[in-house]
């Protein structure tokens, strides 16, 4: 479809959660469709305007703040950045979904209100210990957290396309009355429908980039960009605390396949790459490279492996050798999962 702007929209806008100091910071793309400076006058400038109000509760409002006369807007994208303080807010939390809605004005010289958007977003915070001595332990608003989950492979995706909401809501509901706390979405981000459903009913995820085993030579670029357009669309989502690179990153050395794919050292280059842009996207993204590796561990951060040993049989460990807590090659002094 065709969608009709003004010469100046608001083409995204990011807020970014701080529990910490009772605060968000909203990062807000603005878009010149022309070929010139909106202004050449400093004092004559666009204006952004910021109100944030409950989404799915009854809460506190928040009044509009404005930035005004912002820097010259040029041709193409312009990003902006504002701090927004929000004393008394309501945390995101898996048993308390609390959403709120950033609505987003953009108003010509002479006050006139152009453009408008409304996002959704959860004041939550989701971190990983890195300098501790048992590293990778995970921290959800301050508090540790044990994620338990499975894989998704597809029937929320089906129930989307289908428009049966009812459906995804119970496919949510029944992993969190089995216990879970987390959905991985298998090799591939999903429909934007599908995160705020988790954000509202409160079940954490993890999106994947949709690589399985090896990165062609040839991609090695256009997937560190799908990395950084992969945070973009999940970044606003409280519910997506993580983002994996690769599905079972295989052996390339030892396939005799380095003519084709990246081998393992190439491989890391690509992974710094991808943390790289990703950071650029959400600075406070937590990262895990590799999800099942067969080459492991990565140079940096939590290893992760896959060990179906009940599914293929005897994969990776015989079930008596993981019942007895061998475990394949993992980064010294971290955890991992599973």
């Amino acid at each position: 479809y065709l969608e009709e702007r003004s010469a100046y929209y608001i083409e995204s806008a990011f807020i970014r959660p701080d529990i910490d100091n009772a605060k968000a910071e909203i990062w807000t793309q603005v878009y010149n469709c022309t070929s010139e400076n909106y202004s050449e006058d400093d004092n004559a400038g666009l204006s952004l305007s910021v109100e944030i109000v409950p989404f799915n509760f009854a809460g506190k409002a928040y009044p509009e703040e404005r930035m005004e006369n912002l820097p010259r807007t040029g041709p193409g994208i312009n990003y902006y950045r504002q701090e927004y303080a929000l004393p008394g807010f309501a945390l995101w939390e898996p048993t308390a979904p609390c959403l709120y809605k950033a609505i987003v004005s953009l108003f010509d010289k002479d006050g006139n209100l152009i453009d408008q958007l409304a996002q959704t977003f959860g004041m939550r915070k989701f971190h990983m210990d890195t300098e501790s001595e048992d590293k990778g332990s995970l921290f959800f608003n301050n508090r540790p957290i044990l994620l338990r989950g499975a894989n998704d492979m597809g029937h929320m995706q089906l129930a989307v396309c289908q428009e049966n909401w009812e459906q995804l809501i119970e496919d949510i509901l029944i992993a969190k009355a089995c216990n879970m706390n987390y959905y991985r979405f298998t090799q591939r981000p999903v429909q934007k429908e599908i995160y705020l459903y988790c954000d509202m009913l409160g079940m954490l995820n993890q999106t994947d980039l949709p690589l399985f085993g090896r990165v062609r030579r040839n991609q090695f670029t256009e997937a560190v960009r799908q990395a950084g357009e992969m945070e973009r669309l999940v970044r606003n989502h409280p519910s997506c605390i993580m983002v994996s690179y690769i599905n079972e990153a295989m052996n390339i050395e030892r396939e005799g396949r380095t003519h084709r794919h990246l081998g393992r050292p190439e491989l890391e280059m690509f992974f710094e790459c991808c943390d790289r842009v990703v950071k650029l996207e959400n600075p406070d993204r937590v990262i895990k490279r590799v999800e099942g590796d067969y080459d492991p561990p990565t140079g940096e951060g939590l290893s992760d492996f896959h060990c179906y040993n009940m599914w293929y049989t005897n994969h990776a460990l015989p079930i008596g050798r993981l019942y007895k807590n061998y475990l394949p090659p993992i980064r010294k002094g971290w955890k991992t999962g599973c």
